[in-house]
């Protein structure tokens, strides 16, 4: 499954697809915020594995 323009994950879009002020764009601004979350427990999950 690729990711879609604009989101990592098929539930998160992050990219605005009309920027400007309005009230929607920080719900944006808050989805990239939960997809940093999401990449950071990942990787941390991956780095604490033992090495094969």
């Amino acid at each position: 499954m690729a990711p879609a323009a604009g989101a990592l994950w098929p539930d998160l879009a992050y990219a605005d697809p009309e920027p400007d002020t309005d009230q929607e764009s920080y719900g944006y601004s808050g989805n990239l915020n939960t997809s940093y979350n999401r990449l950071n427990t990942l990787a941390q999950a991956c780095s604490s594995r033992a090495p094969a």
